[in-house]
Formats: structure tokens, sequence, C-alpha cells
């Protein structure tokens, strides 16, 4: 992958605030998606707007001692943002390398990603999926927590209720779909 670096050392890695140059349609979008959260710390609802479909996923695995899996609505992300920012992790810093792209230009992996949320720095892989809007349909990280502090657990709740949610809602629709009463629905579920 190129850089656009001035540098006397040719194998520098690009400073955090200059993009790769690239070509591909669906990797500009990840990396607009990238530069967009570095820095940002308002607008959360705007932010994922622009950048994820209205029915888009966000997966975050996270590895460790025990492997934790949150795979959540792209709608529910900022809430997500404004307690990490709550937590003290307002610094957000997204880094992307070897970025590749799929040759059908919607899907998108990073094999080597550097996420720093406040004084935290996660480190994994980055997948996306794309739509042909060009925003994000599906958006799946694998991290590894380094250093002392894990995620704080105000933002596992988050993502937990998150999950929670969508599977109550699911069951409203159902209710209101067949005209049913929530409580005969929820035995009939048990």
């Amino acid at each position: 992958m190129e850089y656009l670096i001035f540098s006397p050392i040719p194998s520098a890695l690009p400073p955090a605030h200059i993009s790769p140059v690239t070509n591909g349609l669906a990797t500009q979008a990840i990396t607009r998606f990238a530069n967009g959260l570095s820095g940002m710390q308002v607008k959360w609802l705007s932010f994922v707007d622009e950048h994820f479909e209205q029915d888009g996923r966000f997966q975050l695995l996270i590895g460790g001692d025990v492997l934790k899996c949150y795979d959540i609505l792209a709608s529910t992300l900022p809430r997500f943002f404004i307690i990490l920012f709550e937590c003290d992790m307002s610094t957000q810093k997204l880094n992307l390398f070897d970025v590749s792209e799929s040759t059908d230009g919607f899907a998108v992996q990073s094999d080597h990603v550097e996420w720093q949320c406040g004084d935290s720095t996660w480190k994994g892989i980055l997948s996306a999926d794309l739509a042909p809007s060009l925003k994000l349909d599906k958006l799946e990280m694998i991290i590894e927590i380094v250093g002392e502090k894990g995620l704080p657990d105000s933002v596992t709740r988050v993502l937990e209720t998150a999950q929670y949610m969508e599977c109550v809602v699911e069951v409203m629709d159902v209710v209101e779909n067949n005209h049913m009463d929530p409580l005969e629905m929820l035995k009939q579920l048990m």
C-alpha cells in the first residue's frame, strides 16, 4: 500500500492524520469513516447516519481471557460513542494499515487496526461490507485491548442492552402485527 509521506526514512508509517493513497471506492469509504471517527466528540447521530446504512450492523469481538461478542444495530452506535466519551475515552483515533478491497468493490479488510480510545489502545483487524450507496452495511472489528484499562462496565452494559433491546423490538413487532396481548406472546415464547 502506498502512503503519501515525505520522510527521509522510506519505511516510515504514515502519521495518523494522513490517509493512505487508494483508488478503490470501498477503501475510500472506510478511510472516511476512520478519519471522521478521529477527533469526533459530538454529533454521533449524524456521524453514524453519514457512514452506516439505516439497518447496518456493528460487530465487536473482544479477545482476552474470555471472548466477548457484540452484534448491534448501527442505530445504537451513537449511545456507544457517547458512553465512551463519558468514560474519559473521548479521544478517538482509528488507524488502518494493510487495507485490501474485494474485487467487486463492496468489501474491505484491514489486517492491522489500532483504535486509540482515550488512554487505551485496541489492536486487531477490521472488515466491512458496503452497500451500493457506499455506506457501511456491516462493520466487524476483532480487537484486543492493550494496557491495564479494559472496556469500562458502562460501555459493556450499553453493548449488551443494545443486543437485548433488538430482541424486544422484534417481539413487540410480532405482537403489534398479530394484534396479540404482549403477556400472551411472552408465554408462547417460553
